[in-house]
């Protein structure tokens, strides 16, 4: 279970605002503010969003990027 002060920190350490980590993973800036717990209505970051986040910005633990030759 990844919580709300990681999922800010990963975001502000990528350097991006809510509504662009948001886009990175595929919705709206509102669900993303509520990962945050910017939310009363605070939820938790499914796997796949939070895993698809982190290789996107370079920081997942096991997973890199590479572009095709």
């Amino acid at each position: 279970m990844t919580n709300a002060a990681t999922i800010k920190a990963a975001r502000e350490a990528a350097g991006l605002s809510a509504r662009e980590a948001a886009a990175i993973v595929g919705v709206t800036t509102v669900t993303w503010q509520r990962w945050e717990g910017q939310s009363s209505r605070a939820t938790e970051i499914p796997y796949a969003h939070w895993s698809w986040f982190l290789v996107c910005v370079g920081a997942h633990p096991e997973f890199v990027l590479t572009p095709r030759p």
